[in-house]
């Protein structure tokens, strides 16, 4: 997508449950340190507008404006969902409850999927993920390193191409 776009796109299809105040805090510090990315977040229950402007507020509270983001409720067929990562170069994953379907459906679509390891089984399935795809390059230690691996990802063409491709 950023080949045609001009720009790399972040982006989470987790349940809005899974991204909590920290979480949204980390992605616009990632957002901050990749000049003119963007982020899409997409959630089934995100079809509650009052749930989209409260979504929306915390990301302008966490110091993004309206236009490096996009709220969307759910797609309602899988291919639509599908093609929703067709947008997206770089996806994120929740914590400290990570993804497990939406991180499969990402790492099917061919891409790459960066994950917090955490100390308890909900927060270590993106590790297990990760691990299992051989990608352990993708798993940050610590809040810093997720930045730092989202920056390196967000330059790094090539390992986004190689993803898509394999």
């Amino acid at each position: 997508p950023s080949d045609a776009n001009g720009y790399v796109t972040f982006g989470s299809c987790n349940a809005i449950q899974k991204i909590n105040d920290r979480v949204l805090g980390l992605w616009s510090r990632i957002l901050q340190a990749v000049p003119n990315s963007r982020l899409i977040l997409k959630a089934f229950n995100l079809r509650e507008e009052s749930l989209r402007n409260d979504v929306t507020q915390r990301l302008i509270n966490h110091g993004l404006p309206m236009d490096r983001f996009d709220v969307l409720g759910p797609i309602p067929d899988q291919r639509g969902h599908l093609e929703i990562y067709n947008t997206i170069d770089i996806a994120l994953d929740p914590f400290p409850y990570n993804g497990t379907t939406t991180t499969c459906d990402a790492l099917w679509m061919g891409i790459p999927v960066i994950a917090l390891a955490g100390n308890m089984h909900a927060s270590r399935v993106g590790v297990s993920l990760m691990y299992a795809v051989g990608e352990p390059n993708w798993i940050a230690r610590d809040e810093d390193h997720f930045i730092a691996i989202a920056a390196q990802l967000a330059n790094d063409h090539q390992a986004r191409a190689h993803a898509r491709a394999t």
